[in-house]
């Protein structure tokens, strides 16, 4: 049987999935460290506490623990880091397990390599690539961004295997449909979840909606943020009022129902490491129009599944939603096949890909593939 044990800054749902169908391998003992629960940043946003099944929790852990978790048994465990400088406790087990002599992978999305802050950055990376690559095993790179920034940093490509975040799949999803607000209105449903921060360019595909009052489409904007008067202040001179409606935070399970119940999710990012509701979506037979600065956008890489638009860009955003609404709302057998297609990103098929990657750094043998890349 083999130790794996996730060390990341704090419980996330992005994360369950994975960690509770590793847990339930029987050759699997898993642990998950995290520096604190869910923060209250997250619950405002509707997450709640999710399920890790067998998997082990250490929750804030003593120095002690820390110590018992990295050098017990080395020859059996794997050491899988969320990022590496980015918070204190697994920065710290991090170094410490350099000394050791178990397997360590990183799990990490890209950081933001745009402007001069960009630059600083990837210099840093390339200095901590010189120190460490040799003794890191596995980078589990979140999207083509990360494969891109940890190719860029300078570790070796053998060791980069495209990874990503990876939500729970419905478990009624027959009853969110029929539970949706909007059942019954004519008309192309569009709709936003997340935070009203300017990285999440909310704002351009307001503006690119302005030019397409002609067409019949109706725009539902989950969440809250910084940005959220400035936001409304556009909808409204853009002569968007009735047309984009925007619902506030809801809880996971209500956004759930009311992104089953939509035709397309827009995810208009500037910059994305991932973006877990393009996942979402997927999941429900939703198509998503994402920004080639979307992590997630590796699961849009079928025209049947929706459309990647470059970032920033009013005009590209514009055409390629008007080309979707002009179609029409999604045909229901569309929406089985996206549903169907889904299952690659499901927990357990994540898992299985995953003990592949171990599996293939211990004993060699066929390099594993993506499943949602195949």
């Amino acid at each position: 049987m083999q130790r794996i044990v996730f060390w990341q800054d704090s419980i996330s749902i992005v994360q369950a999935a994975l960690i509770r169908n590793m847990a339930a391998h029987p050759e699997c003992e898993v642990t998950l460290v995290a520096e604190k629960g869910i923060t209250q940043h997250r619950l405002r946003m509707g997450w709640s506490n999710p399920d890790f099944g067998n998997a082990k929790l250490e929750v804030v852990p003593n120095d002690e623990t820390i110590e018992q978790l990295i050098f017990r048994e080395p020859y059996r465990t794997v050491h899988i880091f969320s990022g590496m400088r980015a918070y204190p406790m697994v920065w710290s087990a991090f170094k410490r397990c350099l000394s050791g002599q178990a397997k360590i992978g990183i799990f990490s999305e890209s950081a933001n390599w745009l402007g001069i802050k960009g630059k600083l950055r990837l210099f840093r990376s390339l200095a901590d690539a010189i120190r460490f690559r040799r003794r890191i095993d596995f980078i589990l790179a979140v999207g083509h961004l990360g494969v891109r920034w940890f190719n860029m940093s300078g570790y070796p490509q053998e060791k980069i295997y495209p990874f990503g975040y990876f939500v729970e799949k419905p478990l009624s999803l027959e009853a969110e449909i029929q539970d949706f607000r909007c059942i019954g209105r004519e008309g192309v449903h569009l709709c936003f979840i997340g935070e009203f921060i300017r990285r999440k360019g909310l704002n351009v595909a307001l503006k690119a909606l302005g030019t397409l009052k002609n067409l019949d489409w109706s725009f539902l904007v989950i969440g809250d943020g910084s940005e959220k008067t400035k936001l409304e202040t556009l909808s409204i001179a853009l002569g968007l009022t009735g047309r984009v409606s925007f619902l506030g935070t809801l809880r996971n399970e209500e956004a759930m129902c009311t992104l089953a119940g939509c035709d397309l999710l827009i995810l208009p990012s500037r910059w994305d490491g991932w973006g877990a509701v393009v996942n979402e979506a997927l999941m429900r037979g939703v198509r998503v129009i994402c920004t080639n600065y979307c992590g997630a956008a590796d699961l849009v890489n079928s025209p049947e599944r929706g459309c990647v638009v470059k970032a920033r860009s009013v005009g590209s955003l514009k055409s390629v939603m008007e080309s979707w609404i002009r179609k029409g709302p999604i045909k229901p057998e569309a929406h089985a096949r996206i549903r169907k297609w889904s299952q690659c990103i499901e927990g357990d098929a994540v898992a299985d890909y995953l003990l592949r990657i171990i599996d293939h750094i211990k004993t060699g043998g066929p390099r594993p593939r993506a499943p949602w890349l195949s």
